[in-house]
C-alpha cells in the first residue's frame, strides 16, 4: 500500500481532479444543448455516471438539433477516443497500489477486461507514466474545447442565449 506521504499521491490526486473537471464540461454541454435551466438539467446529469453515457447524451440533443452529419461523426469519434482515456483513468483511480520496501518499486496490481481480454497481473507504475495520463487528459478535454466550438458554428443549430461559461 501507498503511504500517504508518497509523492504518488499528488499526481493521482491531480489525475482525479482533471478528469472531474472534464466532466464537469460535458454536463455545461448538455445543459447549454437541453435548453432549460442548470438547476433542472443538472438533477438530470448527476444520474449520469461517465463520460460514455454523457457523450451518448450529446449526440442524441445534436441529432435533435439536426447538425451536420459530419458534426455527428466527429463526436461519435472523440466518444471513442474518451472510452480508452477514461479506462487509463480508471486503472488509476481503481486498481489496488502497491508499494515494496526492498527495490522501492511501486505497482498496481490489475484485475479488469481491457479491450476483449481480462487482465490479472501487477504493473509497475511510474510518476511520469502517471503524469503522460494526466497529459492525455488535458489533451482530450482540450479536444472537447474544439468541438464545443464546432457546435456552437454549426448553423443548423441556433444559439441565442446559449452560455458556454
Amino acid at each position: 500500500m501507498l503511504r500517504s506521504e508518497s509523492p504518488y499521491f499528488e499526481v493521482i490526486g491531480r489525475i482525479s481532479v482533471e478528469w472531474g473537471s472534464f466532466e464537469a464540461a460535458l454536463d455545461r454541454l448538455i445543459w447549454v444543448l437541453s435548453g432549460t435551466t442548470r438547476q433542472t438539467c443538472a438533477a438530470i446529469t448527476s444520474q449520469i455516471n461517465g463520460p460514455v453515457p454523457r457523450l451518448r447524451a450529446i449526440l442524441s440533443l445534436l441529432e435533435l438539433k439536426g447538425v451536420f452529419p459530419d458534426l455527428l461523426s466527429d463526436v461519435n469519434q472523440f466518444m471513442q477516443r474518451t472510452h480508452g482515456i477514461a479506462d487509463e483513468r480508471n486503472r488509476v483511480l481503481h486498481d489496488p497500489w502497491l508499494f515494496e520496501h526492498r527495490d522501492q518499486t511501486v505497482e498496481q496490481a490489475r484485475s479488469a477486461r481491457i479491450g476483449k481480454k481480462f487482465v490479472h497481473d501487477y504493473k509497475p507504475v511510474t510518476i511520469e507514466g502517471l503524469n503522460e495520463i494526466g497529459r492525455r487528459i488535458n489533451e482530450h478535454a482540450l479536444k472537447l474545447v474544439e468541438l464545443q466550438v464546432c457546435i456552437q458554428d454549426d448553423p443548423a443549430r441556433p444559439l441565442s442565449g446559449a452560455n458556454w461559461s
